[in-house]
């Protein structure tokens, strides 16, 4: 079973290089997160031979995270009524958080992402040597496998949490993700042809941090002309936007209105929406 499990987890790094690329932005973002990197260490390695992980450790792990130490937030969708979930409630709590000894309000989890640093910031955090740089934060990593052809850049603009944006300018960044992505797509797929994995998109990542994404992968174009070609699109996106009628921004923002009203296919996906 453990090597089953290392096995698994290794293969990650084989990825395409977008999904790569996706994963270590949101690692550089998200505070106090777990690389894959770190999950292998536990497993093999000079530290897991001193002390292998076995299933009895791990077993005992998660019998304490059930029944030691607990904060529980319920969540009851679905085919069920108020008097059924007053009941589920009533199961958990009796054979579970009855047992355990409640978190304090220090303990609990918080899920936070980290704010990207502004030119000046880090100029003064790296040195002179971003001074001229127009995207003063770059994390580089090499493809694990050496028959990868693809290279994949993924550019990240911060724009605020969502209680700072408020409803009104997560609107509007739900707005300039979905005109994005139709200039995105047009210029540097269609037109330019870097690759056939093109998308501008809004991301959310913890707490809530709002942002827009630009995601290419080529087998043709190396990562620094990519980053170029990408700076180079969003100045002429910016002047796509302010010379766009009032009329076509009502359209874009009735089909952003269309999908946000679309009706959840997955019981999940209304879940996670809730």
């Amino acid at each position: 079973a453990t090597k089953n499990l290392l096995r698994e987890t290794k293969n990650f790094r084989l990825e395409s290089p977008y999904e790569t690329a996706s994963y270590i932005s949101r690692m550089m973002l998200e505070h106090n997160v777990w690389h894959v990197s770190n999950y292998i260490a536990e497993i093999e390695g000079e530290y897991a031979e001193d002390d292998p992980l076995t299933l009895a450790e791990c077993a005992k792990v998660a019998e304490e995270c059930l029944t030691k130490r607990l904060s529980a937030v319920f969540l009851c969708m679905g085919n069920i009524n108020e008097t059924g979930a007053h009941e589920v409630v009533k199961q958990i709590d009796e054979h579970f958080l009855k047992q355990a000894r409640p978190l304090q309000f220090e303990e609990i989890p918080k899920l936070r992402s980290l704010k990207m640093p502004k030119k000046e910031e880090a100029v003064r955090m790296f040195g002179s040597e971003v001074q001229d740089a127009k995207i003063p934060l770059v994390l580089e990593e090499v493809a694990y496998s050496e028959s990868e052809e693809n290279h994949a850049v993924e550019i990240i603009l911060q724009a605020g949490a969502e209680h700072e944006l408020g409803y009104e300018g997560v609107a509007v960044l739900e707005l300039i993700g979905q005109i994005a992505y139709n200039s995105a797509y047009n210029q540097l797929r269609t037109k330019e042809q870097l690759g056939y994995i093109v998308s501008a998109f809004t991301r959310k990542t913890s707490g809530s941090a709002m942002g827009l994404s630009i995601l290419v992968q080529s087998s043709t174009t190396k990562p620094v002309e990519l980053e170029e070609r990408c700076e180079a699109w969003l100045e002429t996106f910016r002047e796509e936007l302010e010379a766009m009628p009032a009329s076509d921004i009502a359209k874009e923002a009735a089909a952003v209105v269309a999908q946000l009203l679309e009706r959840n296919m997955r019981f999940s996906d209304e879940i996670a929406t809730a």
